[in-house]
């Protein structure tokens, strides 16, 4: 967890922009991330490619770190998408 206040937006904003990249290029129509040991180009997502119930149980975890760890209910948002 942050403990340095004068640091926490740099993180805040970090971690919205990573997000976003792993939308942007991983991301599933479910709202997973591809899986695969191989991570095809963008046309190739498809949802058959693989994402687990380890995967999602650990993303919604990371989730539920990061709204605690900034307070930003996008992050919540997630856990319950």
């Amino acid at each position: 967890l942050v403990s340095d206040d004068s640091n926490a937006s740099f993180f805040l904003q970090l971690s919205r922009q990573r997000l976003e990249n792993l939308d942007k290029y991983f991301g599933l129509p479910t709202g997973a991330f591809v899986g695969d040991e191989y991570l095809p180009p963008q046309p190739l997502h498809y949802p058959s490619r693989g994402s687990e119930l380890c995967q999602i149980v650990e993303a919604m975890f990371s989730y539920s770190v990061m709204f605690a760890a900034h307070g930003d209910v996008a992050f919540a948002d997630r856990v319950e998408r």
